[in-house]
C-alpha cells in the first residue's frame, strides 16, 4: 500500500507520496497544499518517447531533404518552388523548436522550464504553425493564377512570390506576438500550476483561431473549388477543340474520296 508522510514544518502544506511499486514512475506535484500523483509504467514512457522521437526525426529529415533538393537541384531552383521552400522552413522550425519541448512536456506531464521558456515555446508554436498554414493558402493562390491565366507561369515574378512569403511570415508574427505583451494570469503561471498553455484570453483565442485556421481554411476551400472549375472548363474546351479538329479532318478526307471517285 502507498504511504503518505507529512514533510517537516517548513511553512508550507506539502506532502510526499511513496509507493513500494518499483515498476512505475511517479511524478509528484505540490501546488498550494494539494498533491497530484501520476504513475506511468516504464514501458509506456519508453514507447511514448520512441514514437515522439521518430515523428520529430522524420519531420526534420523530410523538410531538410525538401530544402536541400530545391537548393542543390538546378531544375528545382525556380520561382515556383520558393513558396515550397519557405513552407519547408516553417515546418522544420516546428520540428526543431516546438515539437521537442512538446514531447518533453508530454512525457514529464509537467512544465518545469519556467515562464520565459513557456512564453517563447507557445509563441513559436503559433508563429510557425500559422506560417505553415498561410503558406498553404499562398500556394493555392499561386496554383489558381497558374490555371486561370495562360501566361502566368511564364511571367511569374520573383517579387510577387517573395511578397507572398513575406506576408505569410508577417501575418503569422502579428497573430503570435500579442500574448507576449499581455498581462498574464497569476493563477495560470506555469511555475505555479506546472501547465504551459497558450494565452487563455477569450478575445485573443477567438482572434488567433479565426485568423490562423478558419479564415485560411475557408480561403483554401474557395480557391481550390475555383481551381477545379477552371481546370474542368479548360479540359472540356480542349476536348471540344480536339473533337472539332477530328471532324474537320474526317470531312476533308471524305471530300477527297468523293473527288477521286
Amino acid at each position: 500500500m502507498d504511504s503518505v508522510t507529512e514533510s517537516p514544518d517548513t511553512g508550507d502544506d506539502s506532502y510526499s507520496v511513496t509507493s513500494p511499486m518499483t515498476s512505475s514512475w511517479e511524478a509528484e506535484t505540490t501546488v498550494s497544499g494539494w498533491v497530484s500523483l501520476q504513475r506511468f509504467s516504464l514501458a509506456h514512457l519508453l514507447m511514448t518517447s520512441a514514437v515522439l522521437g521518430v515523428i520529430i526525426l522524420a519531420t526534420v529529415v523530410g523538410n531538410v531533404f525538401v530544402i536541400a533538393a530545391i537548393i542543390l537541384e538546378r531544375n528545382l531552383r525556380n520561382v515556383a518552388n520558393y513558396l515550397i521552400a519557405s513552407l519547408a522552413v516553417a515546418d522544420l522550425l516546428v520540428a526543431a523548436l516546438v515539437m521537442p519541448l512538446a514531447a518533453v512536456n508530454e512525457v514529464s506531464s509537467r512544465w518545469f522550464l519556467g515562464t520565459g521558456w513557456c512564453d517563447a515555446w507557445t509563441s513559436f508554436d503559433v508563429l510557425c504553425c500559422t506560417s505553415s498554414i498561410l503558406h498553404l493558402v499562398a500556394i493555392s493562390l499561386d496554383r489558381y493564377w497558374a490555371v486561370t491565366r495562360v501566361d502566368y507561369i511564364h511571367n511569374r515574378s520573383a517579387g510577387r512570390i517573395w511578397l507572398m512569403v513575406g506576408l505569410s511570415w508577417a501575418l503569422s508574427a502579428v497573430i503570435s506576438v500579442p500574448p507576449l505583451f499581455g498581462a498574464g494570469d497569476p493563477q495560470r503561471d506555469p511555475d505555479t500550476t506546472g501547465i504551459c498553455a497558450i494565452n487563455h484570453n477569450r478575445g485573443y483565442a477567438v482572434f488567433s483561431t479565426v485568423c490562423a485556421f478558419y479564415l485560411p481554411l475557408l480561403a483554401m476551400m474557395i480557391i481550390y473549388a475555383r481551381v477545379y472549375r477552371a481546370a474542368r472548363s479548360r479540359i472540356r474546351k480542349q476536348q471540344f477543340q480536339r473533337g472539332r479538329s477530328a471532324n474537320v479532318k474526317n470531312a476533308a478526307a471524305i471530300q477527297l474520296t468523293d473527288d477521286v471517285i
